[in-house]
């Protein structure tokens, strides 16, 4: 797997019109039971064919924005050499195992989006993974559409130099109850911090924010999403 993975650091860029092939050739095709040709397992099919189609689309997504995030940092690819160095720790290579594979299972094919451009960002700089990369990772996976939405939309207008309390901010006044929610669910994922208890204050809507939920914001922002989420309809 290592070797494959240098091979799509140092060569998605050049390929990137054969992406197609180059996620057909990853995902290993689910053997089609229909072929026995019952009709009583046509649903299956249908089954089947959208659970491979779910899984090319959010791996073609990955794929296109790992290239931009390389792009954007003024690199025509990734030096193999630097590379093989940087996966001989054994940690660096389980951890961009890991990434892939949850960058196709995710909730969200915009934590697709947003993971591709992080592994750009992880293997151009050759960051070292620490309990914060393992949080983003864990983090981005359970995430779903309309909770990034809200998220971006919280952090597109809260103060992150004190605790938010989205109470206060008029623009998210249509959407507090799922911004609760998705709180929430940030806190429970470890995107942010619970706030402190405070007598008569209940905590919904309150947190703290992590340099972990500022780098996803600022990923999202440079991956070219950010619009999209602020405009995504619930």
């Amino acid at each position: 797997m290592k070797n494959e993975i240098i091979l799509l650091g140092t060569q998605l860029v050049k390929d990137i019109e054969k992406l197609d092939r180059i996620i057909d050739e990853y995902i290993d095709p689910i053997k089609d039971i229909t072929d026995t040709g019952q009709d009583i397992l046509m649903p299956l099919k249908v089954i089947n064919s959208l659970f491979v189609y779910n899984k090319k689309r959010k791996f073609k997504k990955f794929l296109i924005s790992f290239a931009k995030s390389i792009n954007d940092r003024k690199r025509e690819s990734l030096e193999h050499e630097r590379l093989e160095g940087y996966f001989k720790n054994e940690k660096n290579l389980n951890y961009f195992n890991d990434l892939i594979e949850k960058a196709i299972q995710s909730n969200s094919v915009y934590s697709s989006i947003i993971l591709g451009y992080y592994a750009g960002l992880i293997l151009s700089d050759e960051i070292e993974i620490k309990p914060k990369e393992i949080i983003t990772l864990q983090a981005l996976k359970e995430l779903s559409d309309f909770e990034l939405s809200c998220f971006t939309r919280i952090y597109a207008c809260v103060n992150l130099a004190e605790e938010v309390d989205i109470s206060k901010y008029k623009q998210l006044n249509g959407i507090q109850f799922l911004a609760e929610l998705t709180i929430q669910k940030m806190i429970q994922v470890r995107m942010v911090e619970d706030p402190p208890e405070r007598y008569g204050n209940s905590k919904n809507g309150r947190f703290l924010s992590t340099d972990i939920a500022e780098e996803i914001h600022s990923i999202i922002q440079l991956a070219g999403i950010e619009d999209e989420l602020l405009n995504y309809q619930f």
